[in-house]
């Protein structure tokens, strides 16, 4: 005969299985229930419930008082407003947080939340992680997408902003000036009517360009 304590014993070592293996036997259990005419309708307590377990989870990783309190703060936020969060659910609550809010605000929540589901779902206290795949939270990009410059633009900003440097820089391929010195060239040196410049060669002679 099973026992509450047996019960006990085996809802301890699903709890230590791999995730996937968790999944595997609880869909066993769930045809085997279904097969006997049992309902199995699961019951989970709500995530906010269960904040103490993961608290107590974070300090002994030995994480920091202050980051445990800020994580469970902020979780708490986030639960007052999606108590029963879906993967749908979050992405929008964060795309609506970075117009809102610091993106290093907005990373902080999704961290706090990804730690919280994260530790539910392994231990087997909600049936999904609603922040799998929820990718860090990067600068804020605004509203609308940001368009790549077409080859012709990236052409156009170049002949504008480098023209005043692609002289000197020509100049210093064809003498012995370093690529930063055509820029200190002064009148002296320059010989307008042969458009030449005097440059000293190593052996301190001139040399033109």
């Amino acid at each position: 005969m099973t026992t509450g304590k047996d019960i006990d014993r085996a809802v301890q070592a699903l709890r230590r299985l791999p995730a996937e293996s968790r999944q595997l036997v609880v869909s066993l259990i769930e045809q085997l229930a279904e097969a006997k005419g049992v309902s199995v309708a699961a019951e989970y307590k709500a995530p906010i419930e269960n904040i103490g377990e993961w608290v107590t989870k974070l300090r002994s990783e030995r994480m920091s008082e202050r980051t445990v309190k800020l994580y469970e703060y902020l979780a708490r936020q986030v639960l007052e407003r999606m108590p029963k969060p879906t993967k749908a659910e979050v992405r929008g609550y964060l795309a609506k947080r970075l117009k809102e809010a610091k993106p290093s605000t907005v990373e902080n929540e999704r961290k706090a939340f990804g730690s919280l589901f994260s530790f539910l779902y392994k231990e087997g206290l909600w049936p999904e992680n609603p922040m799998e795949g929820v990718a860090h939270v990067g600068e804020r990009w605004g509203e609308g997408e940001r368009k790549c410059p077409s080859p012709e633009d990236v052409e156009r900003v170049l002949e504008v902003g480098f023209a005043r440097a692609r002289m000197p820089t020509h100049a210093a391929y064809g003498t012995l000036f370093s690529p930063g010195e055509p820029r200190s060239v002064t009148w002296g040196v320059v010989e307008d009517a042969q458009k030449r410049i005097a440059v000293p060669d190593i052996d301190n002679q001139a040399g033109n360009y």
